[in-house]
């Protein structure tokens, strides 16, 4: 969560445990070292859906024109 935030990026979070929704929010008195910061950041990412995601020869989107 504190890398997403210094990221400037938005996270959905689903939790309705107490515990866990304070644990989300725990992340303004500290700061990633810059290491940290870089080895989270090589993590594969995968932010978004492309359209080709939704295209199948036997889904309702047969190409990416018809998308």
């Amino acid at each position: 969560m504190r890398w997403i935030y210094e990221a400037a990026a938005s996270a959905i979070v689903k939790s309705f445990k107490k515990k866990r929704m304070r644990e989300n929010l725990d992340i303004f008195e500290w700061e990633l070292s810059q290491e940290e910061s870089d080895k989270i950041s090589k993590i594969p990412q995968s932010r978004l859906y492309k359209a080709e995601f939704y295209v199948s020869e036997n889904g309702v989107y047969k190409s990416l024109e018809e998308f």
